[in-house]
């Protein structure tokens, strides 16, 4: 949200520079249209410095730095979110599960961190390394948003975990 990606021959991003308040104004509407549940919004992290999924014809992995503004971070998320819904609880959750890894296997760098990234993310399940969940170290970004139930009750559905 917010930015115009092309690739000719090379990926490149481009943010505009209305970005934060496109990203406000998403952020408000899903939090006016939920009122009481749970929002689940996931993309790659963009605190961490290599993006798997946005990248050229070549699919090589795509190094990016924070000040490029394309791949939102948790504390952003999570600052946008305070903005619109204050008493809303935000974390950020293990991504275990949530990828098959059929695409990034069939490239050398998918056959060579597979399975040390799903042992991370299964690590991430547990405390205290679920911390890690909303880190540089986390590829992938998967924030549970939960409004409208005291912070001591969740909600009567499960969710991701």
């Amino acid at each position: 949200i917010g930015v115009a990606e092309k690739c000719d021959p090379d990926y490149q991003v481009v943010p505009f520079p209305e970005q934060t308040q496109m990203r406000r104004n998403f952020i408000s509407e899903c939090m006016r249209i939920l009122q009481r549940g749970v929002l689940y919004i996931d993309h790659p992290n963009g605190a961490f410095f290599v993006d798997f999924w946005h990248n050229d014809f070549r699919s090589r992995p795509r190094f990016h730095w924070p000040y490029e503004r394309f791949l939102p971070t948790f504390g952003e998320v999570k600052s946008l979110v305070r903005a619109a819904h204050p008493n809303s609880t935000v974390e950020a959750i293990s991504p275990a599960n949530r990828f098959t890894y059929r695409r990034s296997q069939r490239r050398w760098y998918g056959k060579l961190f597979t399975s040390s990234m799903e042992g991370l993310f299964r690590l991430m399940r547990r405390r205290p390394f679920s911390a890690l969940a909303r880190s540089p170290l986390n590829p992938y970004l998967v924030i549970r948003i939960t409004t409208g139930w005291p912070k001591t009750q969740r909600p009567p559905f499960g969710g991701l975990h």
